[in-house]
């Protein structure tokens, strides 16, 4: 009995001194951590607010710049940076661009610009550098904006403002203006040569047939710096035959006119690690042949006579490299080619994303209205109110037939599923109303029966 007794006072005293100490295991367990926790919250928020801060005056700096450009010049046209916050930044300020990235994003697009020397690769399109004047020109950019005080292209500036340059293209087509019958008879978009491309886009537009847009310059076969040449079925590679040392490949250009100039070339490699790095007369290294850099690579003006030198450095052992090529644009001959347009630009007002509205005067030699605009099958255009079949142009853009003389247009996108999906939703939403009210009358019916 006296047993008995010792034990439950022993137990009860355990349990008294359990719930003395209940209140610092609580602590311990739960309102420690909280503190912990609350001072790594305000840390952290402290953190990002200070990103938040720094993200809303980079909106802001950019966003000066763009409505400044809007109210100086209300037209439709282009806009892209040499510079980025995120690739998807032409959404993110309301413009209309080229740099955009979308798992959905129509792949003819995508090849069209790749075709035209833009920094493609996969469902990223990078403005950059850029590509050719023309190939800008034809897609309408008219505005570059840049963190420096030039760029590579005969670009004049316009004027600057919170560290920002802009730069307007001259020769910036109309995103819509008119052209003659050869505009649909077929454009080689499968030629390796993204010069020879843009060569008969200009002469299907109606340019020259006489005289190229684009000349190749005079250069002479590279020289190699510890690399080797192997071949491996239909590739070629360029193997480092010390892989601790720098392996180049070498140019010697030798500059005939003051025109642009313009680098080339291709590889089958696309990763996310840089592939190589290019500098012009023992200049910085830029990216190339990376994910950030493909395409045409805009190299500048020269003097006539000089020497230029094209260094290609290999950041890996080894590279599979097409064919290098250097070519000359000729601005005498697009700055003609665009005033030609001006005659048939088409006046295009922005309603929404998704409408436009405008005008046009078509010259008496023109059959066709071109487009800049990515071709969908959800596009409904209307030429003077009487609908008018759009044609797929260059694989990627829009055309549509028109006669000479004075017109009003009118075009409209509407995705194809926009249709399917409002029928499955207005016939889903038919059967939930019935649904509920069925179950009200049962309902009604029960209880007037109970």
């Amino acid at each position: 009995m006296k047993k008995s007794l010792r034990s439950f006072l022993a137990a009860k005293m355990k349990r008294r001194s359990l719930f003395r100490r209940f209140p610092a295991i609580l602590f311990s367990f739960f309102i420690f951590p909280y503190f912990i926790s609350s001072a790594f919250a305000q840390d952290k928020a402290s953190e990002m607010g200070d990103l938040n801060s720094a993200y809303k005056n980079t909106i802001r700096r950019i966003e000066a710049v763009i409505r400044q450009i809007e109210e100086n010049d209300p037209s439709f046209y282009r806009i892209e940076k040499d510079f980025q916050r995120s690739v998807n930044d032409p959404m993110q300020f309301g413009t209309n661009g080229l740099s955009h990235y979308s798992s959905t994003v129509n792949p003819d697009v995508l090849n069209f610009l790749a075709k035209l020397g833009f920094n493609q690769t996969y469902y990223w399109t990078r403005y950059g550098e850029g590509s050719t004047i023309f190939a800008e020109s034809l897609l309408g950019v008219k505005y570059l904006l840049s963190e420096k005080d030039s760029v590579q292209k005969p670009y004049p500036a316009r004027f600057s403002r919170n560290g920002i340059t802009v730069f307007e293209n001259p020769d910036a087509f109309p995103i819509g203006f008119s052209a003659g019958e050869g505009l649909v008879l077929g454009t080689d978009l499968y030629a390796s040569d993204p010069f020879e491309i843009q060569n008969n886009i200009f002469r299907s537009l109606g340019g020259s047939q006489d005289q190229s847009l684009f000349y190749q310059a005079d250069y002479a076969q590279p020289r190699l710096e510890n690399l080797e040449i192997v071949s491996s079925g239909d590739k070629i590679y360029y193997k480092k035959t010390d892989s601790n040392a720098d392996g180049a490949i070498i140019w010697d250009v030798r500059i005939e006119s003051t025109d642009p100039l313009y680098f080339f070339l291709s590889t089958p490699y696309r990763g996310n690690t840089d592939a190589a790095e290019v500098s012009v007369n023992d200049g910085p290294g830029e990216k190339y042949l990376s994910e950030d850099r493909y395409g045409i690579l805009p190299l500048g003006r020269f003097e006539t006579g000089e020497i230029v030198t094209v260094k290609l450095k290999l950041l890996q052992p080894e590279l599979a490299l097409g064919e290098a090529r250097f070519s000359h644009e000729n601005i005498a001959v697009l700055s003609a080619f665009t005033r030609e347009l001006q005659q048939g630009a088409v006046t295009l007002q922005k309603v929404s994303s998704s409408y436009l509205t405008g005008t046009v005067t078509v010259p008496p030699e023109d059959a066709y209205l071109f487009f800049s605009i990515p071709f969908e099958e959800g596009w409904t255009i209307r030429v003077d109110g009487i609908k008018a079949k759009p044609i797929r142009l260059f694989g990627a853009l829009i055309a549509v037939r028109v006669t000479p003389g004075a017109h009003s247009l009118d075009l409209r996108y509407r995705p194809e599923q926009f249709s399917a999906g409002a029928v499955i939703s207005a016939g889903t939403l038919v059967i939930l109303i019935g649904w509920i009210l069925l179950k009200k009358r049962r309902e009604a019916e029960l209880k007037r029966s109970g």
